[in-house]
């Protein structure tokens, strides 16, 4: 199997047209290949940001990372999704996710369910919205025949409906903190994710996929040590320092070159070869990108 070349991405995008444009047109200029955008209650909302993130690039592919599938009609967003990818000229990423914080279904007056429910419609949404957007007489009509599927998960039952229709695997790289309200997030251990990825790759099969992290900060310039310490510093319930710095979840490193290095171990251990941060780490991923090219 061909291995997937390296990808880089920044979620996040800001509110405002011009700094929206400002933001956009750098991330460019710095070498990343897509860009993406969430689907939270109170945050903004995802397809009309990506479609004014089209009109600042005319290279950068655009995500969604991720959809709450809960909140989506699968026939409308099947609609959106076209529109987005025809406007864009072919340049959508659909990602989906089951949703994880119950205040958000709360606010939006939408039913929480359990997770084994949410991972069924989950699972339910992307086959109706891949059948969809593969009929020939599918208005609007995509550029891309098929658009590539992203599905984001760091639980077992997630991941195995990745493995079975994603063309891109998105680890979240963090987990639900035991005893704590739903959305309440830890970082997962290097071990977990051992666990986790063997049995992605056996549910897959000899499917192809691209494997996916979420960064929850890239920092260079420090002992990774010590930079988690710092991360965690203030935190109510913080994370283990050590545990920390090991998890897939960020990326902490003296240099570009000790970063980039790091990459390759994590390409050899898990297989990520794409990578998504946010704003405040693109100087500091766009680095460790030139390190890897």
């Amino acid at each position: 199997m061909t291995p997937h070349p390296y990808r880089f991405g920044i979620g996040g995008l800001p509110g405002s047209f011009r700094e929206l444009r400002e933001h956009v047109r750098r991330y460019d200029e710095l070498g990343f290949d897509f860009v993406s955008k969430g689907d939270h209650i109170g945050g903004l909302s995802p397809f009309p940001l990506l479609a004014a993130a089209a009109a600042a690039s005319e290279r950068l592919r655009l995500r969604t990372y991720v959809l709450n599938t809960c909140f989506w009609n699968p026939a409308l967003l099947a609609r959106d999704a076209a529109t987005l990818d025809q406007i864009s000229g072919g340049r959508l990423e659909l990602g989906l996710g089951s949703g994880t914080v119950k205040s958000e279904f709360e606010a939006a007056d939408i039913p929480w369910r359990y997770l084994d429910a949410r991972i069924g419609q989950l699972r339910q949404t992307l086959v109706s919205v891949r059948q969809a957007l593969a009929d020939q007489d599918q208005e609007p009509r995509p550029v891309q025949r098929p658009i590539p599927m992203l599905v984001g998960a760091m639980s077992r039952r997630g991941l195995a409906v990745a493995a079975e229709f994603a063309e891109v695997i998105a680890f979240g790289a963090v987990r639900h903190k035991p005893g704590h309200p739903p959305g309440t997030l830890t970082a997962a251990t290097a071990e977990e994710t051992d666990v986790l990825v063997a049995a992605t790759r056996r549910d897959a099969g000899s499917r192809p996929f691209e494997s996916d992290v979420l960064l929850q900060r890239v920092e260079l310039g420090k002992d990774p040590l010590a930079a988690a310490r710092a991360f965690v510093e203030g935190e109510q319930d913080p994370d283990d320092p050590m545990v920390l710095a090991e998890s897939p979840c960020v990326l902490f490193a003296r240099t570009a070159a000790d970063a980039a290095a790091e990459i390759e171990r994590r390409r050899e251990r898990w297989g990520f070869t794409s990578m998504t941060t946010f704003a405040p780490s693109s100087d500091a991923l766009a680095a460790v990108a030139r390190e890897l090219r």
